[in-house]
């Protein structure tokens, strides 16, 4: 018990009313720590997916390590992060330089002794990053987003600068690899596909290559556009011209997003496939559209919340695969997938105010989402067979609740804001009840916020971030009895309150803030 106990002590510390919660919340962070396993002959953590698997997905590792990364996790992580960069192909000290996987499980897995490098129509692979699995195409951009992460949070200008020849080698590697597509045809008109990764793996399911632009493409371009927010933020010489190339690439996804999607003839709905050269609906081969079409688009930010083509993909969803208590992913069947697009519609429908979507989505990934008795997450359900419950512990399963819970209480969607308690239940601010949230990290610092209702008054207090002042933080403060407040005043000052919303612009230092 010391020895995880010890383990926790570097993490934000949270506790709200609903004791199984904070359970699982420690449970999920050790969950993943138990994930990141030093090799003694070697200088880095593997992060691992899932036990007893020695296999490293990048995708699901910057989905684990992301979260404990805002987590406070990060030291933890830069180890891992050295397993990316140390082995970069053909520039890193430990590069196999393409050398065969031939472990009998990978071989296995994928059917061949397969080249490490990029399972792709590339001409050079110089540059990218892998991890040790069937080597997909987005691997090098989910990896730029993980050590972005890192720097925002942390801002190590010592770790960073050590680093930027790994980075400016990874960025020659996607760009290089988006020139292959830079086509005009006898029109001088650009292809469908120009700017993009060329053709590749986009998942273990692949099956096929091809341009898998809603799960390549939009991870490559969030790799690109955090690193580029993290080299402005460094003020590094570099950063101007990366935030050009990032845009430019936003610009090309979204170009083929407009020339490719249609409506449906079945449904009537807008439809987007997950492919360039695909208009047949949900089955292409060797996609998986419920996991890699639009919902990434989304998960990435290509496109907004706000979108209208959010509410047509989860209305396509519902009409042909179903929902299953708010949850959208089905591999047909009785087999769910809870978690893997879960924490996407759940950040959504908390940005675009759809309190009690969120809270549906959050709750029904736990009910179908982890195993009851070891508050670990696992990869798929039978909803029919307690007992079928593969790969778990699952450790991007668990960074996914771990981004949830504190998105319930400190959410950065929106550049430059702080959203506090915006995914909190009515009943969590109900008399009795309190919610604290201590060492915090934030991109602005670490902060901390607690809440404590007594009869008809609640008081919140909140340290704002130490390090910057963001534009401002957003406090919603939802009466549990849905009831308009009385007064509500801030550091003894009343303020005007709107739909539950409380503005504090510029934050510094300490505030009070008491509503009757």
């Amino acid at each position: 018990c010391d020895h995880w106990n010890n383990a926790l002590k570097p993490a934000m510390k949270l506790t709200v009313p609903e004791e199984r919660l904070n359970l699982i919340y420690k449970h999920a962070i050790l969950g993943c720590l138990q994930h990141v396993v030093q090799n003694p002959d070697l200088p880095w953590r593997d992060p691992l997916q899932t036990l007893p698997l020695t296999m490293v997905w990048p995708w699901e590792a910057a989905d684990m390590a992301i979260p404990m990364i805002s987590a406070g996790l990060h030291k933890e992580y830069e180890l891992c992060m050295r397993y990316f960069t140390l082995r970069q192909v053909r520039v890193g000290p430990y590069s196999a330089d393409e050398a065969p996987v031939t472990d009998p499980v990978f071989v296995k897995l994928v059917g061949v002794a397969a080249p490490q490098r990029p399972d792709g129509d590339l001409q050079s692979v110089k540059g990218a990053y892998i991890g040790f699995n069937p080597f997909w195409m987005c691997d090098t951009g989910s990896v730029l987003s993980m050590m972005a992460a890192y720097y925002r949070y942390t801002q190590d200008n010592d770790w960073l600068n050590k680093n930027v020849p790994s980075i400016l080698a990874a960025w020659d590697f996607i760009q290089n690899a988006r020139s292959q597509s830079r086509i005009v045809n006898d029109q001088g008109e650009k292809v469908d596909h120009y700017g993009l990764m060329p053709k590749g793996r986009v998942h273990d399911n692949c099956g096929g290559w091809g341009y898998f632009y809603t799960f390549t493409d939009s991870i490559t371009w969030r790799g690109m556009a955090d690193m580029s927010a993290a080299f402005a933020l460094a003020n590094r010489p570099e950063a101007e011209r990366m935030q050009a190339d990032a845009e430019e690439y936003r610009q090309n996804v979204l170009a083929v997003i407009d020339k490719v999607q249609f409506v449906d003839p079945d449904t009537g709905l807008l439809f987007i496939p997950n492919t360039v050269y695909y208009r047949q609906g949900p089955e292409q081969r060797g996609g998986l559209w419920a996991a890699d079409g639009p919902i990434i688009l989304f998960s990435t930010g290509l496109l907004a919340a706000s979108d209208p083509r959010f509410d047509a993909m989860v209305e396509y969803t519902r009409q042909t695969s179903g929902h299953l208590m708010g949850l959208s992913f089905s591999m047909g069947g009785n087999v769910w997938y809870p978690h893997i697009n879960e924490s996407v519609r759940f950040m959504n429908y908390l940005q675009r105010g759809e309190f009690e979507k969120a809270l549906l989505t959050f709750y029904s990934n736990l009910v179908y989402g982890f195993s009851h008795n070891t508050f670990q997450f696992v990869e798929r359900v039978d909803i029919f067979n307690e007992d079928f419950a593969p790969l778990q512990p699952n450790a991007s399963g668990n960074a996914r609740y771990i981004s949830m819970l504190r998105r319930m209480v400190i959410d950065e969607q929106e550049l430059g804001k702080l959203w506090l308690l915006r995914g909190c239940p009515r009943r969590w601010f109900a008399p009795g009840q309190e919610i604290a949230v201590t060492d915090a990290p934030t991109l602005f610092g670490k902060m901390a916020v607690r809440t404590k209702a007594e009869g008809q008054t609640i008081t919140v207090d909140i340290d704002a971030p130490d390090r910057e002042v963001p534009e401002a933080i957003n406090l919603v403060m939802r009466h549990p009895e849905k009831k308009q407040w009385t007064s509500v005043a801030v550091n003894g000052k009343e303020v005007q309150v709107k739909d539950e919303l409380i503005v504090l612009t510029k934050p510094t230092g300490h505030y009070t803030v008491v509503c009757k």
